[in-house]
C-alpha cells in the first residue's frame, strides 16, 4: 500500500504479539494515529499469522476493530489497525466504582452487536474478554485481537484449542474442548458483569482453581443485590451451564435495545431478523446506493466506501471476487461531490459494468471480469441534473435524473443518440427496471409500465395501498413477475411483494406472492432479482439474500463473507 510507521509507546501485549501506538503514513489515509501489533517472525510468515491478518481484514462492523494494513518488517509482521484512545475496557474499569448508566447501557448494547456480528459470520474469537474490548475516543467499544480466532466449521460446534483466558471461558471448553457460538455468549455475560461491578472476575483465584470451580461447582461471579433485574437475568442466562439454554446473540441485541432504547440515542432502529423463516440477516453491507445482479452468478453492490463490490453467488454461499473503484470517487469523505450510486449491465455489452455517480453527468464503464479503474466514461446530460438510477437491456439504456420528471434514453453500445423524455405527470424516476419489451418506472407513490417500442406511452399504472410508499422494483421473466419493496412510514413496517402480470391490464398482487413481511425500516431499500429466482434486497444498513424456489419449498439462503 506504500506506507511508513513511526512507533511510540507500548500500549499492550499478549501471547500473539506486542501493540504500540504509532503514526502511520499511507497514500490512502494520509498521516493518522494508529495501533501497530508486532508479531515476531521466525523466517517466513506462518499460516497462523496469515489467518489473523485474514480475520481482521475481512471483518467489517462498527464494533469490531478496523483493519488498515499489514506490513512485513525485518523481524516482524505488523498488523496496523485503528487506535483506541481510551485503552482497553479492562484498564478503563480498574479505577471506577460505577459506570454512568447511559454509558453502561450503550456499551452492553454495542458489545452485543459485535458478538452478534461474529456469530453471524461463524467466527469464534476464542479469547473474548475485557482486555480485548477497546474504547475509542468517542466511547465506541470494539472487539480486537483475533490472534487465536477460528471459523466455526458448522452451525453447531467445532473443536477448541482451549488457549483463551480461563476467567471468560465457557465450562464446555474445559470439559470437552467443544467450541460453539454459545461460548461467546458465555464470555459476553462475564464482561457484562465486569461493566456492572467494575471488578475483575475471580481476582483472588489461581487459573487452575477457576477451571475446577467453574466445571465442578458451577462457580460464577457474585451478582450484587442492587443489580437491575434485567441485567441479573441476562447474565445468568448467558453463563448457563447448558449452552443450549443460553440466548442467541441476535435475541440479546433485540432485548437490550428494547430495554435501553431511551438511553441509546445513536443506536440503529430496532434489529429485525426473521430467523428460521424465508429470510435471514447475513451480513451488514451498509449499502449507500444500489445492488444489481450482473448475471445469475454475479452480484454487484455499491458500498459507503465509494466502491462497487462484485460477488460470486450460488445456492450455498457468496464470496467477493473483486472491487471496482474510480480515481474520481476513491476514498475521501462521503460529503464530496462524486460517488457511485447505481449499476447496470447490458446483454449487448457482456464484458462491461455501467456505473452512474451522484452529482456527475457521466456513465462510467468498467470491465466485467476484473478489478480495474473505469475504462471509459460517457456524458449523458448537460446542466445541473444528476442521475439517480440506471437500467439497460440489449439495445437501450435508460437513466433517471434528479430533476423529478426526466428520463435520458441512450442507444447501446456507446450511449449515443441520446434523447430526453419528459414525464408529463411528474413521476419521479426513483428506480427503474428494463426488459426487452417493457420499461418499469417507479416513483414513491406510483409505478408505470411502458412498452419499449413507445416509451412515451403508459401501458398500465400501479399505486401502493394507502399509507405505503414504493422503495424499489425489479422483475423476473420479462416483467411477468414484479418484485416491489414498500415502506409504511406510520407503523415502520417494510415488505417485499410479488406481483404477477400477463402483459396487459394491471399487475396483480396475491397474498401467496408475499416474499417477505415486517422488515422494519426500508426507506432506502434496493432490490434485484435474476430470471433464475435469486433475490436480493438491501434495506437501509441490512443486506438480505435468498434463492427463491416454489412457495411450498421455501427458500435457501446464501452468505456473503
Amino acid at each position: 500500500m506504500g506506507a511508513s510507521l513511526t512507533y511510540h509507546e507500548r500500549i499492550g501485549s499478549g501471547s500473539s504479539g506486542t501493540v504500540y501506538r504509532c503514526t502511520w503514513k499511507s497514500k490512502e489515509f494520509g498521516i493518522i494515529e494508529a495501533a501497530a501489533k508486532q508479531i515476531k517472525l521466525d523466517g517466513e510468515i506462518t499460516e497462523k499469522q496469515k489467518r489473523e491478518i485474514e480475520f481482521v481484514k475481512k471483518l467489517d462492523h462498527k464494533n469490531i476493530i478496523r483493519y488498515y494494513d499489514a506490513v512485513i518488517e525485518r523481524e516482524h509482521v505488523v498488523i496496523v489497525t485503528e487506535f483506541a484512545a481510551k485503552g482497553s475496557l479492562c484498564d478503563y474499569l480498574k479505577d471506577k466504582d460505577k459506570l454512568p448508566e447511559n454509558l453502561l447501557h450503550s456499551w452492553i448494547y454495542q458489545l452485543a452487536c459485535g458478538v452478534n456480528y461474529l456469530n453471524q459470520n461463524k467466527v469464534a474469537h476464542c479469547d473474548l474478554k475485557s482486555p480485548n474490548c477497546i474504547i475509542m475516543a468517542d466511547d465506541v467499544i470494539k472487539i480486537c485481537d483475533f490472534g487465536i480466532a477460528r471459523y466455526l466449521t458448522s452451525s453447531k460446534t467445532t473443536r477448541s484449542a482451549n488457549k483463551g483466558s480461563v476467567q471468560w471461558q465457557a465450562p464446555e471448553i474445559f470439559e470437552k474442548q467443544v467450541l460453539s457460538p454459545k461460548a461467546a455468549i458465555y464470555a459476553f455475560g462475564i464482561i457484562v458483569w465486569e461493566m456492572v461491578s467494575c471488578e475483575e472476575p475471580y481476582k483472588d483465584f489461581l487459573p487452575v482453581r477457576v477451571i475446577y470451580q467453574v466445571v465442578a461447582h458451577r462457580l460464577r461471579p457474585t451478582i450484587a443485590d442492587d443489580c437491575p433485574q434485567f441485567l441479573k437475568e441476562l447474565m445468568e442466562q448467558c453463563w448457563h451451564e447448558d449452552r443450549t439454554e443460553r440466548p442467541e446473540s441476535s435475541d440479546i441485541v433485540r432485548r437490550v435495545w428494547r430495554e435501553y432504547k431511551p438511553t441509546l440515542p445513536d443506536a440503529d432502529d430496532e434489529p429485525n431478523e426473521v430467523d428460521g423463516l424465508e429470510w435471514q440477516l447475513k451480513h451488514e453491507i451498509y449499502s449507500q446506493g444500489q445492488l444489481q445482479f450482473l448475471a445469475s452468478d454475479r452480484l454487484a453492490i455499491i458500498t459507503r466506501l465509494r466502491s462497487v463490490k462484485v460477488y460470486h453467488v450460488s445456492r450455498e454461499e457468496a464470496h467477493l471476487i473483486y472491487t471496482l473503484t474510480s480515481d474520481e470517487w476513491r476514498g475521501g469523505d462521503l460529503t464530496g461531490d462524486v460517488y457511485p450510486w447505481d449499476v447496470a449491465v447490458s446483454e449487448s455489452m457482456p464484458n462491461s459494468i455501467f456505473v452512474i455517480a451522484y452529482t456527475s453527468s457521466y456513465v462510467y464503464e468498467f470491465p466485467c471480469h476484473e478489478a480495474s479503474n473505469h475504462v471509459k466514461k460517457y456524458q449523458i446530460h448537460d446542466g445541473n441534473v444528476w442521475p439517480v438510477c440506471i437500467a439497460a437491456n440489449a439495445n437501450t439504456a435508460v437513466i433517471g435524473l434528479v430533476d423529478k420528471d426526466t428520463l435520458v434514453v441512450c442507444q447501446l453500445p456507446g450511449f449515443t443518440q441520446q434523447r430526453v423524455l419528459d414525464l408529463s405527470n411528474g413521476l419521479h424516476p426513483w428506480d427503474l427496471t428494463i426488459s426487452t419489451d417493457y420499461l418499469v418506472v417507479m416513483g414513491r407513490y406510483e409505478m408505470v409500465i411502458k412498452p419499449m417500442g413507445d416509451i412515451g406511452q403508459d401501458m398500465c399504472s400501479i399505486k401502493p395501498p394507502d399509507g405505503w410508499a414504493f422503495q424499489a422494483v425489479s422483475y423476473r421473466n420479462d416483467a411477468r413477475q414484479l418484485y416491489v419493496a414498500c415502506y409504511h412510514k406510520a407503523n415502520g413496517k417494510g415488505c417485499v411483494y410479488k406481483y404477477t402480470w400477463e402483459g396487459n391490464g394491471t399487475p396483480e398482487y396475491h397474498n401467496t406472492g408475499c416474499v417477505i413481511d415486517d422488515l422494519g425500516e426500508v426507506w432506502d431499500g434496493q432490490l434485484s432479482v435474476t430470471s433464475g429466482g435469486a433475490l436480493c434486497v438491501s434495506m437501509g444498513t441490512h443486506f438480505y439474500a435468498v434463492v427463491e424456489q416454489s412457495p411450498h419449498q421455501g427458500t435457501q439462503i446464501f452468505v456473503l463473507e
